[in-house]
């Protein structure tokens, strides 16, 4: 009789084991990974605030940041009208899932236009009716906002390079002065050494893993005069803190350059000879290709004919892959894509922005005569 009840006792207590842990261990959660998108574009949640034209667009390499913009009625094609209030409000996309979540209100508005992601914080302009205000940064994560001091009003691009805004001037036509570097971390401002070109136009500054390349036009040249105003390079040593000349490419574009992960490509298509008066003998193409840190340039590979752009020219770029003139271009393919607009678009197609290896379009506009509509859908295209 003891053994019985001994044998029954540790069964009991090999039950109520059990029982404890499956009540402290309970069995791990599978969470489905979400379906990859399959190539061509598909739809995407509505964009969940009040359509607009021009927000900013930033991927941080989750979201796609989505704030401010132009919040005006639409301005007819060919028309000439005032720039209306800006949204102070956002919302970030989730591309794999292609659900939004919104974000805390902005202090003032956001003016059209591109930002930067670094350290953690989306930096862009806030301004009102086409004029620039202060700059703002935006916290992913504490999902604030903070007013930023910049040493001076030039017009200013955004650059992340690695854990620094650089706010390269955008053209010497309005004054020179320094190109700004902001230290994330400390809050401190620094400047760039003076670079080798001159006063130029059109300046771009693309970070890469062997510097920043900067290019630009000459200010001296007239594009339209006897030879062509052909763009300019120049690149920065973070190390050393120099610069190095590079020798002229063979564009006259330079309106937008990435770095595709194994060269910078500017993809714009297309080019000019310089017209019936003091023509330039032949054509020279608006984009092309430089390797880094040699300079060397080369003419876009195959490069088509432009198409009609959905988005009226706007140029996205986006590592390997870059959106131009209606073709997606692959750079490690050294392929055109020609790219439809998405199905059921509207007439003009909303603010593409790359992110990741997908592009995305936020709303659009359609017109029926002078009355124009804006929408809120959002489509996702996969090369």
């Amino acid at each position: 009789m003891r053994i019985v009840t001994g044998i029954a006792l540790a069964a009991a207590t090999m039950l109520l084991a059990l029982c404890a842990a499956a009540v402290t261990d309970p069995a791990p959660t599978v969470v489905a990974e979400p379906t990859p998108r399959p190539a061509g574009w598909t739809s995407a949640d509505d964009f969940p605030l009040k359509p607009r034209e021009g927000p900013v667009m930033v991927w941080t390499g989750d979201e796609l940041i989505v704030v401010g913009g132009d919040l005006a009625p639409p301005c007819p094609p060919f028309a000439d009208c005032m720039i209306g209030p800006s949204a102070h409000d956002g919302a970030a996309l989730d591309p794999e899932t292609g659900t939004w979540r919104e974000l805390a209100d902005a202090s003032v508005g956001i003016a059209p236009g591109s930002g930067a992601f670094v350290a953690g914080q989306v930096f862009m302009w806030a301004g009102e009716n086409n004029v620039r205000g202060q700059l703002m940064s935006y916290s992913v994560a504490e999902d604030e906002w903070r007013e930023l001091d910049v040493p001076d009003e030039q017009p200013r691009r955004l650059v992340a390079d690695g854990d620094d805004l650089v706010l390269p001037l955008a053209s010497h036509e309005s004054g020179a002065g320094a190109d700004l570097v902001l230290d994330v971390a400390s809050g401190e401002w620094s400047e760039l050494p003076a670079d080798p070109l001159g006063p130029m136009f059109d300046r771009l500054l693309v970070p890469t893993p062997d510097g920043m390349l900067l290019t630009g036009k000459a200010l001296v040249e007239s594009p339209g005069s006897e030879r062509p105003s052909l763009v300019q390079a120049a690149l920065y040593d973070r190390e050393s803190g120099t610069w190095t000349r590079l020798p002229d490419t063979g564009q006259i574009g330079g309106w937008s350059a990435a770095w595709t992960g194994e060269r910078v490509v500017d993809a714009s298509l297309g080019g000019a000879d310089g017209g019936a008066v003091n023509g330039w003998g032949r054509e020279y193409p608006f984009g092309g290709m430089l390797s880094i840190p040699d300079g060397v340039w080369s003419p876009l590979p195959g490069a088509p004919e432009p198409l009609r752009d959905p988005w009226e020219g706007r140029i996205a770029g986006g590592g390997r892959f870059l959106a131009a003139d209606g073709y997606i271009f692959d750079d490690v393919e050294e392929t055109w894509t020609p790219m439809t607009s998405p199905p059921d678009a509207p007439d003009v197609v909303g603010t593409p922005a790359w992110a990741g290896e997908q592009l995305v379009a936020v709303g659009g506009t359609d017109w029926s005569g002078w009355e124009g509509t804006r929408n809120a859908r959002v489509w996702i295209f996969v090369p």
